[in-house]
Parts: structure tokens; sequence; C-alpha cells
């Protein structure tokens, strides 16, 4: 009966719940707040998004599927590291049979790519196939390839994070430039402040997703070299890839500070950009530099997984705070 609970913690559930809420943040905070901002200056504007909850619902499956199976083909091809970094925590050949692994990674990306062509169908867009496609395979190399180089590891599950945003986008906001289109000037508005905002969580989820993987690589460098993996710490060292990470985190918060001044140019009430820096200051900042102080005076692997931690909790705060948006726009 254990390999039942544990055929599910393959999938890391709690990060499959980040997908979730991220996607549902852009969709319910972001987008919706910039169509609840327009309908501001044109009362009686039609703001319901073009897909119903149904379609939506089947878009977010197919990026928690795909991720499900990436999570899943990430530990089969790591068996040999995880017998180190963390022995207690391998289920891979003990609760659970390689042969299961595998054939639930290739039942979820094939799952993932017909809900893909389903989606193009319905929205017309047959190229949205080419997502899942594109990522299944990505994520196939990451864990055989990719994770075992330094940097480049680390960027590649970093751009296949900051995909969630932007295929929310790609999902919703053709749709619905193409119902303003009767309307004039809205739609080009509506499209480039759709993609502005969307493009720079992407950027948020990219830039934290990099400071976490070298965080994770810092954590597991006895186990990745027993893998003859070539992670930062191994190449660089430990010292280096510490100042690294500490350097991903200054321009992190920098970035967060120029964003604040740019919102306050655009919000319908001026006095909400106290609480808006408020709330940045508690759900990223605060977190942002925990994590960096923890990084920084690490000394065994408890501490990185610590600062992981925090950093996983900057970026659930930075989608919150874009959960938020409708309150302010």
């Amino acid at each position: 009966m254990k390999s039942i609970p544990d055929f599910f913690r393959l999938m890391r559930p709690l990060n499959l719940l980040i997908i979730v809420f991220t996607m549902y943040a852009m969709r319910w905070g972001v987008l919706y707040g910039l169509l609840h901002h327009i309908s501001n200056d044109r009362p009686g504007l039609d703001i319901r998004f073009t897909l119903d909850e149904w379609t939506f619902v089947i878009s977010v499956l197919v990026m928690v599927l795909l991720a499900a199976a990436g999570n899943m083909i990430n530990d089969y091809f790591d068996l040999k590291v995880d017998r180190v970094n963390k022995p207690d925590r391998v289920i891979v050949g003990r609760t659970v049979k390689r042969r299961v692994v595998m054939a639930a990674h290739h039942s979820f990306n094939i799952l993932a790519t017909l809900l893909a062509v389903w989606l193009g169908w319905e929205t017309s867009n047959p190229f949205l196939v080419l997502f899942p496609v594109t990522m299944a395979a990505a994520l196939w190399f990451y864990s055989l390839v990719f994770k075992k180089q330094a940097w480049i590891g680390n960027l590649v599950v970093a751009l296949l994070v900051s995909v969630v945003p932007i295929w929310s986008g790609i999902i919703e906001v053709p749709g619905l430039a193409d119902r303003f289109s009767i309307l004039g000037g809205i739609a080009p508005d509506f499209s480039y402040n759709a993609w502005k905002w969307l493009f720079g969580y992407a950027g948020f989820a990219f830039w934290t997703t990099m400071i976490r993987e070298a965080q994770k690589d810092l954590e597991d460098i006895e186990g990745d070299r027993t893998g003859d993996f070539k992670t930062l710490p191994i190449v660089w060292g430990e010292k280096a890839t510490t100042r690294y990470v500490k350097s991903l985190f200054v321009i992190l918060i920098a970035a967060v500070v120029i964003t604040l001044l740019a919102v306050k140019t655009e919000l319908r009430e001026p006095s909400s950009f106290t609480v808006i820096a408020l709330m940045s200051a508690i759900l990223i900042v605060m977190p942002a530099v925990v994590s960096w102080r923890l990084t920084a005076r690490a000394k065994k692997r408890s501490d990185y997984r610590a600062a992981s931690s925090w950093s996983k909790l900057t970026m659930a705060g930075g989608i919150l705070l874009g959960a938020l948006m409708p309150l302010w726009f």
C-alpha cells in the first residue's frame, strides 16, 4: 500500500499546486485585473473571459501533467545520486518499480499532448500542441543531460518554469484581443499590457527558479559528485556559487523596487501604493532576504534546504501579489 502514496510523492504535489495557483493567479488576478481596469473607463464593457472555466481547467491540467511527468523522469535518472543526497527519500526502484515510473511518465506526456490538441481545436490555434511536445522533450533531456552541466541545467529548468504564466496568456489573450478589436484602440492596449505583465511574471518565475536551482546544487553537491555532475558548486566552488546566488538576490530585489515605481503611475487610487509596497516587502522581499542570509551562512545541507524553501516562498508570495491585482486596478 505504501507504493500508492509514494507514487504521488514522485509527482511533487506541492510544486503542482503552485502551478495551478500560478495559472489561476494569471487568469483571475493579472488578466481580470486588466479587464476590470478597462471597464472603469468604458462602463458596460463585456469583461468576461473568452474561455469557459472547463476549457481553462484543461489548460491547467496540461501543465500539471507535464510537470508531474518531468518530476518522475528526473527521479528515475537521478537514482544514483539520490541514494547519496537523500537515501531516506528514494522511491524509484524501492517502493515504486522503475517500469511503472517510466510508463506513467510517457502516459502523462501523451495525455498532455492530446489535451493540447483539443485546446488547439477549441481556440482555433493548432500550434498549441507544440508546447507540450517541446516541454516534454526538454524535461527528458534536462534530466538525462542538461542537469549534469554547470548553469545550463539551471537555465533550462528556469525557462520551463517561466512558460507557465506565458501559457496562461497564450490560451486567453488572443481571444480577448479579437473581441476588443471592434473598439478601436482597446485591443492593442490590452494586448500590450497583458503581455507586459505576463512576461514580467515569467521573468520573476525564471529568476527565482535560477536562485533555487543554484541553492539545490549547493545542497546536493556530495551526491552530484558521485554521479559525475558538473554543477555550479562543483565547477566554480561553493564560495563562488554562494556569491552568485547572493548577486541574483540583489538583482531580484532591485527589480521588485523598479517594478513598484513603474506600477505607481498606473494605479486607480494612488493611495493603494503604500499597501502594495508593504505587501511586496512582506511577500517577496522578506522571504528573499531570509533565503539570502541562510545561503550566506550555510554550513551544511539542511541550511541550503531551508534557504531553498524560503526561495519557494518568495515565488509564491509574488504570485499571490499578482492574484490580488483586481483590488488595485
